[in-house]
């Protein structure tokens, strides 16, 4: 089977132990985990780190997401450039969130 690049989407600080976890199961499975807290993402320093993650996560395979109990820090508004809010609303069965974009999580729009 052919190794799959596995992003992990999550708060770090707070989950750093279940991140750690998850990462090993990743690389047991022989796929390649990416994460921001093992410098797996590529950053362009011309641009805040939310739009690296998000360029990061296009080029995935797959994501994993992990959620706890925080929220986590609020999506800079030049990364919602890159979500195709309108698509989203389209294809949403409750949309109501994406209304307030500026509301959203880095995590949240890592999955979106």
């Amino acid at each position: 089977m052919a190794r799959l690049k596995v992003f992990v989407s999550s708060t770090c600080y707070d989950l750093s132990i279940v991140r750690s976890q998850v990462r090993s199961y990743i690389k047991q499975l022989g796929h390649d985990p990416v994460m921001s807290d093992y410098m797996e993402v590529l950053y362009d320093p011309r641009e805040h780190t939310h739009k690296s993650c998000l360029q990061e996560i296009s080029g995935c395979d797959v994501a994993v997401l992990i959620i706890g109990s925080r929220f986590g820090g609020k999506g800079v508004p030049a990364a919602f450039d890159s979500i195709d809010f309108e698509s989203l609303n389209e294809k949403s069965a409750s949309s109501a969130v994406l209304e307030s974009k500026e509301k959203l999580s880095i995590t949240q729009l890592e999955i979106c």
